[in-house]
């Protein structure tokens, strides 16, 4: 989600949520791409993920946009979130924990939920004073959750780049077959943080 209609675009999601099609396509995932998506959609989009997974599949999420976190629960936000509406960010929303566990029902060989976090910018930050995502307990082994920046640390800008940092390592490992997950995430880290 970039076009955002209340609040600032985010700039480098379209071309991440692109490239990180390409990049699981050409890792033979089966790939349902959904941009700038409103939360009724979003909702969709996430349950018919949900019902298509099987036990022991390998299934990656990946979300690209402005996740907040509120009162300790992250959120991620719709292309009509509005900071001004009437409706608290848990009906303008799609909750990551609620996501979290209903994969962890699914029995999956591998799952990765893989959060792109935009930065921050002045009408973000007013409205989400806590800076980046809220730290979270996943109870299944074989769920990861990757976010763009530790728990509780603002994501740092882009600049003029066409996709993020964060996305960029995702991508980068992902064009390296057989690469195990835990060095694969070593890895991503690493490019990160450099």
């Amino acid at each position: 989600n970039g076009d955002y209609k209340h609040v600032p675009v985010a700039a480098q999601a379209a071309g991440g949520a692109r490239a990180m099609a390409r990049a699981l396509q050409g890792s033979q995932f089966r790939v349902a791409l959904a941009m700038h998506i409103e939360a009724d959609a979003l909702g969709r989009e996430i349950n018919k993920f949900l019902q298509e997974l099987q036990p022991g599949d390998a299934a990656v999420f990946y979300f690209a946009g402005y996740a907040v976190q509120d009162m300790g629960e992250n959120y991620l936000l719709p292309v009509g979130y509005d900071p001004a509406g009437k409706d608290g960010i848990e009906f303008q929303s799609y909750s990551v924990k609620r996501l979290v566990r209903y994969l962890e029902t699914k029995k999956l060989g591998t799952g990765l939920i893989i959060i792109d976090q935009a930065a921050g910018n002045a009408v973000m930050d007013k409205r989400f004073p806590e800076p980046g995502l809220a730290s979270m307990d996943i109870r299944a082994a074989n769920l990861v959750l990757a976010l763009a920046n530790l728990p509780g640390r603002a994501v740092p800008g882009a600049g003029t780049r066409e996709i993020g940092r964060f996305t960029e390592a995702w991508v980068n490992a992902a064009a390296e077959p057989g690469v195990p997950l835990d060095a694969a995430l070593r890895r991503i880290k690493q490019q990160v943080s450099q």
